[in-house]
């Protein structure tokens, strides 16, 4: 059930449009009374000073927790039939002073979360258990304490529909009990709200303390559909104001773990590689996660294709041949890497070496943008341009002295 904002007669019975979606459960008949949410005898005042006493209360509510520092906040929602019983149950543990908010919920049905905000802002969540349980914090929404310690219960407009009925001791502290009893103490708006079903009964109970903060406030109603009966009950405790801490989470350190990993968006860089006869060839690609997990086709792919190995070219040429697949809606970088030996090359020469992509329109070779690690014996190519990366997927490279090439291709064509 979602937390409520505002001071307005629909969030009041916001738990009764949750009953309403629950009318598939089984019928029943012979709820028993709306608790005993009541106080330790039936003392009741003036209705008027009571409901300044209680419009005074929406304003010091608040007030009072950020003053505290801190509190605890535990809101219950129950739903039940005369078959069935569902509870949903939110804590919240808040430091108002270091920003630090922890929030629990198990929900109606499906898995429980908890929430953590630390001092900074950043929001983590989790899931159950499991190896996808945790949300990467730009997933979260912020965790909104002013949420939390504002009331439900809409005393700024429904005041005068409540009763005080003596006291109670809760936690220790002697606090007064006011109490709205019956359909004519219904905030307004309600049956309007429920079209589709009729409001038997209401109770609404808010407890007080002479500091001026609600420590409990309930709504119980009682619905009707098509001769179903459901009866929904809502309790929020304010409790340990000034004495809530809120420590690190035990899983914290495992969600701050799986933040640091790339999500679906974020762009990675991998490598693949294959060795071939005259060594080993490697590409890297720059791209987003979810375009290379899990695995695509992407990679060098050694070729036998005989147009590469006449003996011109062999007489030029330094490492494995290999056609190279990057292409990806993401891609950002594709690296080539031929690895070469030493003796396949005289020293002197390697400066002049260049990988080079037939060029099956002009029939002549494109060069490109390349580096020499003569050190480390690696020629390099790298393609950004996304022009040019779409032009050269999937292509045959090979690295050679082109300068050399030419010269030789030129004194055969004289012969």
């Amino acid at each position: 059930m979602s937390e409520r904002v505002g001071h307005s007669p629909n969030r009041t019975l916001a738990a009764v449009a949750l009953c309403c979606l629950l009318v598939s459960l089984a019928g029943c008949s012979g709820l028993s009374a709306l608790g005993d949410d009541g106080p330790s005898d039936n003392e009741s005042t003036d209705a008027d000073e009571s409901a300044a006493q209680l419009a005074a209360v929406s304003e010091t509510h608040a007030d009072y927790l950020r003053s505290a520092g801190n509190v605890t906040v535990t809101r219950t929602v129950q739903v039940s039939t005369e078959t069935r019983e569902l509870d949903q149950r939110t804590r919240w543990r808040i430091d108002f002073e270091s920003g630090r908010t922890y929030k629990s919920t198990q929900p109606l049905g499906g898995d429980s979360s908890e929430e953590f905000q630390t001092a900074n802002g950043t929001v983590y969540k989790r899931f159950g258990s499991g190896p996808n349980q945790f949300v990467r914090p730009e997933q979260t929404q912020p965790l909104n304490p002013e949420q939390a310690v504002r009331l439900s219960t809409a005393l700024d407009s429904a005041a005068d529909r409540f009763e005080r009925r003596g006291t109670r001791t809760t936690d220790g502290v002697e606090a007064t009990v006011y109490v709205a009893d019956g359909l004519n103490a219904l905030p307004d708006g309600v049956s309007e709200n429920q079209s589709t079903a009729t409001v038997e009964d209401y109770r609404g109970v808010v407890v007080v303390t002479p500091s001026g903060y609600v420590i409990n406030e309930t709504t119980a109603v009682t619905v009707s559909r098509e001769g179903q009966t459901r009866r929904v009950r809502e309790t929020v405790r304010y409790t340990d104001p000034g004495q809530t801490s809120v420590e690190d989470p035990d899983w914290l350190a495992d969600a701050k773990a799986f933040a640091r990993q790339p999500g679906p968006g974020d762009v990675v860089t991998r490598n693949y590689s294959a060795e071939g006869e005259s060594g080993l060839v490697e590409l890297e690609v720059d791209a987003e996660i979810q375009e290379l997990d899990p695995p695509a086709t992407v990679g060098p792919q050694l070729s036998e294709n005989p147009i590469y190995r006449n003996d011109l070219l062999n007489s030029v040429r330094v490492g494995s041949i290999a056609r190279y697949y990057f292409l990806f809606d993401t891609v950002e970088r594709a690296e080539i890497r031929i690895h070469y030996d030493q003796s396949q090359i005289a020293p002197e020469n390697e400066s002049e070496l260049r990988v080079a992509v037939r060029n099956d329109t002009t029939g002549w070779w494109d060069l490109l943008n390349t580096t020499v690690d003569e050190d480390r014996n690696i020629v390099t190519a790298t393609i950004t341009d996304t022009e040019n990366l779409e032009k050269y997927q999937g292509e045959t490279m090979i690295a050679m002295r082109f300068e050399e090439f030419v010269k030789r291709l030129r004194g055969q064509s004289r012969r």
